[in-house]
């Protein structure tokens, strides 16, 4: 259960919006929302629990091969692509927010600053992680930004499946003036060591500061297929990616006793809290909460019951007409 204190009630209730938004066209790639309610003057929204834990912490865990951070890559490229079909701006792109299912697959989680975007529709908010910012999100005299962030943060995302770290963080001088200035520069530097030229190339097509020359929004480019095109994910086929085909280059401990090792020991050492008798605090107003609860299963169960009483009553029609053929 994930319990936020509300400092801004339209972005908690926009988030559950595009949880549902999600939750009514569900993807391999994202994760769920089970429940959402409000008690008190806190909201919960209670999400699949993903027994892998996060991608972050198993990659620090595991060594991954050229093959496996091209596993993750294709997995994650489907998930924004999903998201884009729906109209949703991810704009929060990074290995702490990408889960792993029990079987070692990933999903991507954490829709606390995601927005719809529609046509022309831009953003202006200056959000996220700072290693991951878009050159185009700097620039706030510009218009504003739109699903081009997500292309270059999933850069980001690729150049860091390979080295541990962010391109544009700098370990001489790590402040968050020089990374922004690195960012709005494009400049980064590559591991000395021998790199794959495939890894390189799609790389360095995404981090381009210009959107008009990122690959996906070049001229002639169809978006995220342009992405998939690249020599990077040659001889992938993306129908096994969309159906799980691939078999995970890293599985998960298997749930038990141990399988807590799968996720990051600060999170584990947290108190949760939980809804029951929830007293604290000022009550939240209701009318800004009108239609807040989420409870998929309830209405599954509903509908399952209604079924169950119309077989019945079938069963106990064809009885009563058999008894009459009698």
């Amino acid at each position: 259960i994930v319990c936020a204190e509300l400092g801004d009630v339209k972005l908690v209730i926009r988030e559950r919006l595009i949880m549902e938004r999600i939750a009514l066209a569900p993807s391999h790639f994202a994760t769920q929302l089970r429940y959402a309610t409000v008690v008190g003057s806190k909201v919960y929204l209670a999400m699949e629990l993903m027994r892998g834990g996060d991608l972050f912490t198993l990659l620090q865990n595991h060594a991954i091969t050229f093959n496996g951070a091209r596993f993750y890559a294709a997995e994650v490229l489907e998930a924004l692509k999903y998201l884009h079909s729906l109209n949703i701006l991810y704009r929060d792109l990074k290995p702490e927010n990408i889960l792993v299912t029990h079987d070692g697959h990933v999903r991507i989680a954490d829709f606390g600053l995601s927005r719809f975007v529609d046509g022309k529709d831009t953003a202006t908010t200056l959000c996220g992680t700072a290693a991951y910012f878009a050159p185009e999100m700097l620039c706030q005299n510009k218009g504003g930004y739109s699903l081009s962030v997500d292309y270059w943060q999933f850069g980001c995302f690729v150049f860091e499946l390979f080295v541990g770290s962010s391109p544009f963080y700098d370990p001489d001088d790590p402040s968050e003036e020089n990374m922004k200035a690195n960012i709005s520069r494009g400049e980064f530097e590559f591991p000395q060591e021998r790199c794959s030229q495939r890894w390189k190339k799609i790389v360095c097509d995404l981090l381009v500061p210009e959107v008009t020359n990122r690959c996906g929004f070049r001229p002639g480019d169809e978006g995220w297929s342009a992405v998939a095109e690249q020599p990077f994910f040659h001889n992938v086929d993306w129908s096994c990616v969309r159906d799980l085909s691939y078999s995970p280059p890293t599985r998960p401990l298997a749930p038990g006793q141990r399988y807590t090792q799968n996720f990051d020991a600060l999170f584990l050492q947290e108190d949760p809290a939980f809804l029951a008798r929830e007293q604290h605090g000022e009550a939240l107003d209701p009318a800004a909460f009108a239609g807040f609860e989420f409870r998929p299963r309830r209405r599954l169960l509903a509908r399952a019951e209604q079924l169950a009483r119309a077989a019945a009553q079938r069963c106990r029609e064809e009885k009563e007409e058999a008894r009459r053929r009698r």
